[in-house]
């Protein structure tokens, strides 16, 4: 996909960071859309395709926590929160909600990029090849957890689920390999798409963490992602 086929959707209520954001992202060849809220990033998207949405947390009328959770209703696209919010509990917050990525601010326009590019390139990455083609005309029955996985779809006990990309990516690479213990290396690789670093495991472990209290009846005591300490994560046959 070329930068110029790319739409970017920005929310922030500081004009100022907003209009520093889009001249970054047009002058890279992307197509960016600022508004200053969350309701009214919530109508550009019901409007139109975004390929990246990038949200403040500190917004007045809808946080970018509350319009992260609602987008997360209807789209997969990844998640960038640029907040001057350090915190670790934000970062869990923003994580939780459905958010893939995190900049405090102020940033460099280099660090920003760099978040940038890396998100799309796992979104486009994970479009194409995140499962197989025969995983999209199967449906997987985990009965661990009341599991159903049809395609891009996940049931539990016959409710739709929804999950974040990196969410259906852990999900989908763990069940290939059921009754295999997948390190958190392989599994990071897999789904982001990029090299494994020491962070990477805290990263790991965040989304499993998101993913099993959507998944599991009881997240404090998975029956379907288990952790084998020291080596990694299994789902068993």
């Amino acid at each position: 996909m070329e930068p110029k086929d790319i739409r970017v959707l920005l929310a922030d209520d500081n004009p100022d960071i907003l209009k520093i954001m889009t001249i970054f992202l047009e002058r890279e060849g992307y197509t960016a859309v600022g508004v200053s809220n969350g309701i009214d990033a919530l109508v550009a998207l019901r409007e139109q395709e975004f390929h990246l949405i990038i949200l403040d947390i500190m917004m007045p009328g809808l946080t970018g926590i509350e319009t992260c959770r609602r987008v997360r209703e209807y789209t997969h696209a990844p998640i960038l929160f640029v907040t001057a919010k350090s915190k670790e509990q934000a970062q869990l917050s923003a994580y939780e909600s459905g958010g893939d990525d995190y900049l405090t601010k102020p940033f460099s326009k280099e660090e920003f990029l760099v978040r940038v590019r890396a998100l799309l390139r796992r979104y486009v990455v994970y479009q194409k090849n995140d499962y197989k083609e025969d995983d999209k005309n199967s449906t997987i029955c985990l009965p661990q957890a009341q599991l159903e996985i049809d395609g891009d779809r996940v049931y539990k006990a016959g409710v739709a689920v929804e999950l974040t990309s990196k969410e259906l990516g852990i999900l989908k690479y763990l069940v290939r390999h059921r009754g295999e213990t997948v390190h958190s290396q392989e599994l990071y690789e897999a789904v982001w798409n990029e090299q494994y670093l020491p962070s990477s495991s805290n990263t790991i472990m965040v989304h499993i963490m998101k993913l099993r209290k959507k998944v599991e009846d009881d997240p404090n005591r998975p029956t379907l992602i288990q952790t084998i300490w020291g080596r990694g994560y299994q789902i068993d046959r």
